[in-house]
């Protein structure tokens, strides 16, 4: 795990449309993700990494994991198909859980995919709202809108908020 920087957004970009392509099947039609995969683009990802605390989950040389905090919200939360079911997820978000301790922030947000929300809900997330989203392609895509209070546990240890 290490910080972003904006040299790996192509493959940040690449973890990203491998994420929504295969590990989101099921989850929304085929067109769907199509288009979801479409919103993405490497200058993007690269501006996103300029501007928010960004960090990647790396396997040597390969990017394989992509998180950032955009104030309190967990804009993004992709981990190579790859790399699923290793706790690649749990690693980047207690990095960030860890991050918010320490600038003293007391609760935490995301929008969460149908895909993503389970993931949210083991870190201790809870759902606050549900809505649709329709892109600019028409597509539509069940979203959960969800918090985390740092104060109510986490992954990360009561000790370990002082760092």
């Amino acid at each position: 795990m290490r910080q972003a920087a904006p040299a790996d957004s192509e493959q940040v970009l690449s973890v990203i449309v491998r994420a929504i392509r295969i590990s989101a099947v099921g989850y929304y039609p085929e067109a769907a993700l199509a288009s979801w995969a479409s919103d993405f683009t490497e200058s993007g990802i690269r501006r996103s990494i300029e501007t928010t605390d960004s960090f990647v989950a790396v396997d040597g040389p390969r990017v394989v994991g992509f998180v950032n905090l955009e104030v309190q919200d967990v804009d993004l939360l992709f981990v190579d198909p790859d790399y699923g079911g290793r706790g690649v997820a749990r690693r980047m978000y207690a990095q960030v859980e860890r991050l918010a301790r320490r600038r003293g922030l007391s609760r935490l947000t995301a929008t969460a995919s149908a895909r993503a929300e389970p993931v949210f809900l083991q870190f201790g997330f809870q759902v606050t709202s549900r809505f649709v989203l329709t892109d600019d392609k028409g597509m539509q895509f069940d979203l959960a809108a969800m918090a985390h209070d740092l104060g109510t546990g986490g992954l990360v240890p009561t000790a370990a908020r002082s760092l």
